[in-house]
């Protein structure tokens, strides 16, 4: 993140909503992980008409929550090429759009469909 990227603001509200509900993390160090990211990061994507309706079409074609195309809307909205995530599959492709999971290269096990 450190050499730049761009974060969804559907990015800040998973960060903020699984770290709580499958960890049980206490508020302040989800606000403090958060405040790192911004420190690093441009500002969110904002979720716009054009990325709810890009996000429909995705999780429609590719049978994807709609909070996951989201994201994958924003990203390809941004031009990114790499998405980093640990919830979906490491080499799936949306156009030019690539995820990896930045945990896998350390062989943390996580679940991903």
């Amino acid at each position: 993140m450190a050499e730049g990227g761009a974060i969804s603001s559907q990015g800040v509200n998973e960060f903020t909503a699984n770290p709580r509900r499958k960890f049980n993390q206490p508020w302040p160090a989800i606000e403090a992980g958060i405040r790192d990211i911004l420190a690093v990061m441009a500002p969110p994507l904002p979720v716009t008409l054009a990325s709810s309706d890009g996000a429909r079409s995705l999780a429609a074609a590719h049978d994807l929550s709609f909070g996951h195309a989201l994201i994958i809307a924003a990203a390809l909205e941004a031009g990114c090429t790499t998405l980093l995530t640990e919830d979906m599959r490491s080499g799936r492709r949306f156009g030019a759009l690539t995820v990896t999971n930045p945990f896998g290269a350390y062989g943390i096990a996580t679940s991903m469909p």
